[in-house]
């Protein structure tokens, strides 16, 4: 019965990995319009608002960027595990240092300077929880 000569046993387990990989995706995109509606909600105005969907939006751009560099960079065949893991490390920390960058950004040009760290430092610790 789950001989792999057998197409039924075959066409299950293929179903059951791409509902398995859809169940992550929509999963993750609920989480991401969850958190999204989440600081709509919490926002005092309008500048609050905005800068809720402008890091979000940095930070797709972000990973977009960090999958990029890690798609692009030259491994051996005979890679060991530490330089692949190591790889996609680097994509990592380059999008979280982007999503940094662009909050700082972002926080400068649209409040006063006190509010602005204080926006900034809620950004920099909701980013390395």
């Amino acid at each position: 019965e789950d001989s792999p000569n057998n197409p039924a046993a075959i066409a299950d387990n293929v179903g059951d990995n791409v509902g398995d990989v859809a169940g992550m995706g929509a999963d993750l995109f609920e989480s991401y319009v969850g958190s999204l509606i989440a600081a709509g909600s919490l926002a005092a105005n309008t500048n609050d608002l905005a800068l809720a969907y402008w890091v979000a939006g940095f930070g797709v751009l972000s990973s977009l960027i960090g999958i990029t560099l890690v798609m692009k960079r030259n491994l051996s065949n005979d890679a060991t595990l530490e330089e692949l893991l190591w790889t996609i490390r680097y994509g990592i920390f380059l999008a979280g240092f982007l999503v940094i960058g662009f909050s700082l950004m972002c926080c400068l040009l649209m409040f006063e300077s006190e509010a602005a760290w204080n926006r900034f430092g809620c950004i920099v610790v909701g980013l390395v929880a």
